[in-house]
Parts: structure tokens; sequence; C-alpha cells
């Protein structure tokens, strides 16, 4: 089993991944282009060219601006009320290509507690029936 320092993330391999693609960099460059021939660029008003739909629309707080765009976060997200529901979640290692379910152990921390499985569907299937396991072992259900 993998040390928990082994699942941290790698942050230049998602920025390249994500962020460094010729789509992004040119939707960037337009966006800093629309702020800075509007006079907002680097002048500190807090405001940001708004980008809706793939479109520049206007300008509005850039956290809001910006916080749109990841949608898990929002209020009713599918993701966020599964794993709020479960006390495992689902990671790759970037090392073996392994897909680990991992438990929290607190402080935002996770640890592994599977060994690695091929795909993402495995693991979330494992996940899933340790979460019955663990409903069932707290008595909250019957007959599992």
């Amino acid at each position: 089993m993998k040390t928990f320092k082994e699942y941290t993330r790698d942050y230049k391999a998602e920025y390249k991944k994500f962020q460094s693609s010729p789509e992004r960099i040119k939707y960037r460059a337009e966006l800093v282009k629309y702020n800075r021939e509007k006079g907002t660029y680097g002048n500190g008003d807090g405001k940001d060219a708004s980008h809706k739909d793939g479109k520049i629309v206007g300008f509005e707080k850039e956290g809001k601006n910006r916080g749109r765009a990841e949608a898990s976060r929002l209020k009713g997200s599918k993701r966020k009320v599964e794993e709020a529901n479960s006390k495992y979640i689902v990671s790759m290692n970037p090392n073996d290509k392994k897909w680990y379910v991992m438990g929290h152990v607190g402080n935002n921390k996770w640890m592994p507690v599977s060994n690695g499985f091929k795909n993402k569907a495995q693991a979330q299937k494992w996940a899933k029936s340790q979460d019955k396991v663990d409903i069932a072992a707290r008595g909250e259900i019957s007959g599992a």
C-alpha cells in the first residue's frame, strides 16, 4: 500500500493537461485582451471579464465569475451530494495509473483503503459496497 505523500496532487501535471492546451491559451488571451481594451486589467477593481457559455458578456466580480466554471461546487451538485454521503472518494495514482478508494482521515487528508483497480468504475463500485457495509455495521439498516 502506498503512503499518503504519494497521493498528493501534481499541480504542474494538471496545468499541463488542462490549461496549456491551445484552446485554453487562446480563450484566456481573448479575456485578457478584452480586459485591457476596457481598461480594467490590473487596476484592482475586482472586476473580471465575464465568460458565460464561452462568450464574453461583460464584467462581474472575479470570485463569482471564476467560481461558476466549476459546476461541482454549486449547491445541488450530484457529485457534491454523493461525496457528502460517502466517507470514501476515488482517485487515480499518477505513478501506477491505478484507481484507489481513499478514506477520510481528517483535516482534508485522505489515505488509500483499497488495492489498486484497473478502472474508475471498479473502484466506485467497491467504494459503494463499503458504504453499505459501514451502514450495516452501524445498524442503520437491517437485513444487509
